[in-house]
């Protein structure tokens, strides 16, 4: 499964779920990463943006950032039935986020859960830094 503008692909993976996200910058990154993960849930083009959820973090490195920052997507979607389509990222730094998730409640007249997402591992998690851009694979526990 591949986006329009190529800013994630699934992956194949022998056991749970591998996600391949790039992006131009660190932010954008992350952004993607969070997009990537509710497209494989579920038709995040369906979901309205009419809740906002801030969202805080503090980690000891980049890759701790990034499997907290899914993860904690994960934890709200559970713990308050939002489904999340949009995030804005006011501050990151590869030791902390600031940012909103944007979403709306589950409706199950209006959405469909494709995919159940447990977690976001460190397996095999580097994020490789390039010039221009950034990338990572994820691996989700499914």
């Amino acid at each position: 499964m591949k986006n329009k503008k190529s800013n994630f692909r699934i992956l194949d993976h022998t056991a749970d779920l591998r996600v391949k996200i790039r992006g131009n910058s660190q932010k954008e990154l992350f952004k993607n990463a969070a997009r990537g993960m509710f497209s494989v849930i579920t038709q995040i083009n369906k979901i309205t943006p009419n809740q906002s959820i801030p969202i805080k973090l503090k980690a000891q490195r980049e890759e701790d950032l990034l499997v907290d920052w899914l993860n904690e997507l994960i934890y709200l979607m559970s713990t308050r039935d939002i489904l999340f389509c949009d995030f804005k990222i006011d501050e990151i730094s590869p030791e902390h986020i600031k940012a909103e998730a944007l979403g709306e409640k589950f409706n199950n007249k209006k959405h469909r859960i494709n995919s159940e997402i447990k977690a976001a591992t460190y397996h095999n998690l580097k994020i490789d830094s390039h010039r221009q851009s950034q990338s990572v694979e994820v691996i989700f526990d499914v």
